[in-house]
């Protein structure tokens, strides 16, 4: 009973493993080729040195963008985002609350300002915004000064893709896992087989 368990489970763990580099490499793929441009897409960290998470620090906005396409892969859109800085209400001034902002991403690293990009939550479109001040933003340090250059870098043109550049860390993970039980389910077998004979 405990051979046919093993047997299964041998069967699970290749089947997942062989999911799992597939699923790398297709999406890896994807992520760098154009098939209908026919050319290759770059990742965007290999152009401008990261593509890292941010967020918002409290009480700060993000006050306008320009839209931004997945990759540059054809023309730019070239439509706008700005929210309205100052609202009169009731004769008082009160500050908005900016853009409705969601997935923020430093694409680019220059001094104390960078490049982000971002999906506003009320219309779910791209968007990017230049020079935006670091300290308005909670982000991993390391990663920002390994990518300051001191020079703020033209996208369009240069063929970047928002695509990470890294495989999927939960593919690899699941890929590691699976092909571990696999070997450890052989071996397990094999001790099986030799202890009949």
């Amino acid at each position: 009973m405990k051979k046919i368990v093993w047997a299964v489970l041998l069967v699970i763990a290749l089947t997942v493993s062989a999911f799992a580099g597939f699923s790398m490499s297709f999406v890896r793929r994807e992520a760098v080729s154009s098939e209908n441009k026919g050319r290759t897409l770059i990742p965007v960290e290999r152009i401008t040195g990261i593509n890292a998470k941010a967020r918002l620090r409290d009480g700060c906005y993000v006050n306008e963008g320009v839209s931004m396409p997945y990759d540059d892969n054809g023309p730019w859109i070239h439509s706008g985002r700005v929210a309205g800085l100052l609202d009169e209400i009731e004769g008082n001034k009160s500050k908005a609350a900016g853009l409705p902002v969601r997935e923020i991403n430093i694409i680019d690293v220059y001094k104390d300002k960078c490049t982000i990009t971002y999906i506003c939550a009320d219309d779910n479109k791209r968007y990017y915004t230049t020079d935006f001040p670091l300290a308005y933003l909670k982000y991993d340090k390391s990663k920002a000064e390994k990518a300051d250059d001191g020079i703020k870098t033209p996208l369009p043109g240069s063929g970047f893709t928002l695509a990470d550049d890294a495989p999927n860390i939960r593919a690899i993970c699941i890929l590691i896992i699976s092909l571990g039980t696999a070997a450890v389910a052989v071996i397990i077998l094999c001790k099986k087989e030799k202890a009949h004979e």
